[in-house]
């Protein structure tokens, strides 16, 4: 099994390579949404989880945090 990727702003060629791909027996699977009548691109994490990783990043390159060694992980 093969996963190709296409990226196609021009709704009426999406449509139309669905239909191809549809007649060949081929699934197909969007990644787009439909919001009041705009196409919304679906993000695969939660922008808040994002905004917390990007902020622990920039934490830790301005030297706010703490290194622990393994050894002081595991102590109790």
């Amino acid at each position: 099994m093969q996963t190709l990727t296409f990226e196609i702003a021009d709704e009426e060629k999406a449509k139309a390579l669905k239909q191809v791909a549809k007649a060949l027996g081929i699934s197909v699977k969007s990644s787009t949404k439909r919001t009041k009548g705009k196409a919304k691109e679906e993000k695969p994490y939660n922008p808040e989880f994002v905004a917390e990783i990007l902020q622990s990043e920039k934490d830790i390159a301005d030297g706010k945090g703490i290194r622990i060694t393994l050894d002081d992980i595991w102590k109790s």
